[in-house]
């Protein structure tokens, strides 16, 4: 009896305004942004493009569930997801000491977002938030020939006995935070940046 009663808190709390849309504010916290090899590489004049959304449901990000598993309402996210992610980019570039150019860029990014997700999972004790982000990422010289391209995933998931809106921002902001961190570690793409980027020399004196 007291496990059945539970469940259907659980069911109420995952639910909470079941049938009423879930506006999520996610943003990568400048803060929270970790350095990595990237701010090995000599600073570098970079430019991010728009991102592609190539995501089969572009309005949403998940779905609010019932007690029995049943889709209520919608995700939603305050910002474009295009917009969030590359913000994050940003952001991430900046703290691994790069320059956020509009124009003289050395380097170019774009991208094509493939996922952006947040899925709901009914347990018997808990409910089970799942973050999942998938991104395309081209880097080109400023004549905008290719040099590196790599698709980076970020996952995160957390199981509590009840949680709304603040735990899935959580969660997914946690998600982006992984992301961002796959590319900052990426020593492949350390590799084509440094190829690129300026070369310092040490001037010699003359023989005294």
């Amino acid at each position: 009896m007291k496990n059945s009663i539970i469940f259907v808190l659980l069911c109420f709390f995952v639910a909470g305004c079941a049938f009423t849309k879930a506006d999520l504010n996610i943003g990568y916290d400048p803060a929270k942004a970790e350095r990595g090899p990237l701010s090995s590489v000599q600073p570098l004049k970079i430019g991010i493009s728009e991102l592609a959304d190539s995501r089969k449901d572009k309005e949403v990000i998940g779905h609010k569930i019932n007690g029995l598993g049943m889709e209520t309402a919608d995700i939603i996210t305050k910002k474009p997801v295009p917009e969030i992610m590359r913000s994050a980019l940003i952001t991430m570039f900046e703290k691994n000491g790069h320059l956020l150019k509009d124009s003289g860029e050395r380097i170019i990014l774009d991208g094509e977002i493939k996922e952006f997700w947040l899925e709901l999972q009914m347990n018997m004790m808990t409910i089970e938030f799942m973050g999942t982000m998938s991104l395309l990422l081209n880097v080109k010289d400023a004549n905008k020939n290719v040099l590196y391209t790599k698709e980076y995933q970020g996952h995160y998931d957390e199981k509590k006995a009840a949680g709304y809106v603040k735990s899935w921002e959580n969660v997914m902001n946690i998600t982006l935070e992984k992301l961002m961190y796959q590319i900052a570690t990426d020593r492949e793409l350390v590799k084509a940046l440094s190829n690129q980027a300026p070369q310092i020399t040490k001037s010699i004196e003359p023989a005294a």
